[in-house]
């Protein structure tokens, strides 16, 4: 049973780190303009603006930097060519990392504890742990992302690629499914470690109700 509960616990506590990166974190919802412009040709309703939601991972997001061309760490570290568009960001994406790698380290931490020892409390810590991390990082990203919500800097200015905006508007970005999901793991290492703690402390009580009485 204990080898089986250190399992479990393990598991749960990897695919947190398994979510971060493939799981779909991330929602947008964008307006096509054109398809408007079409619509309005063919006389469809007028005010479809083409909204087309979507949800994309961490793997995602990288795949389409690099599709892009766009070295992250040549952008916030301070490239030859930096992109003045993305410096209102260098303060805000710094809290999104910290937070992001602080859930995978609490994460990692969680797994290890899981399988070299019963420190049931300790596992149940660093789940609320994680979930304050987490709590951390969507108030961080939604400061990220405003900016682009808002319109202050547009795709165009993004990817700095000036026909970008004629074809594609962000409407609206924030963390979702795989956001959910870590929160859920972590929720589960808790109830998991309290469940474990509580059907052990039944069977001492057990134990201590089936010794013998000795007689004087």
């Amino acid at each position: 049973m204990k080898i089986l509960d250190r399992v479990v616990s393990a598991l749960a506590s990897l695919g947190v780190i398994v979510l971060a990166f493939f799981a779909p974190i991330v929602h947008w919802l964008y307006e096509l303009p054109p398809w408007q412009l079409i619509t309005g040709i063919i006389g469809g309703q007028p005010n479809d603006k083409g909204l087309t939601a979507d949800d994309v991972s961490i793997y995602d997001i990288l795949t389409l930097f690099k599709d892009f061309g766009i070295d992250i760490k040549t952008i916030f570290a301070g490239g030859e060519e930096p992109n003045p568009n993305l410096d209102i960001f260098v303060p805000l994406v710094k809290p999104v990392v910290i937070f992001f790698a602080l859930t995978l380290v609490i994460a990692l931490a969680a797994a290890i504890v899981s399988i070299v020892s019963n420190a049931k409390k300790t596992q149940m810590a660093l789940g609320a742990a994680g979930i304050i991390s987490l709590i951390l990082l969507k108030s961080s990203f939604d400061k990220l992302v405003a900016p682009i919500v808002s319109g202050q800097v547009s795709v165009a200015g993004l990817f700095n690629i000036s026909w970008l905006s004629m074809i594609v508007k962000i409407d609206t970005i924030t963390l979702s499914g795989g956001w959910v999901y870590m929160i859920m793991m972590f929720a589960f290492l808790i109830l998991w470690s309290l469940s474990y703690i509580l059907t052990s402390d039944e069977k001492k009580q057990d134990k201590k109700k089936q010794r013998p009485i000795k007689s004087k």
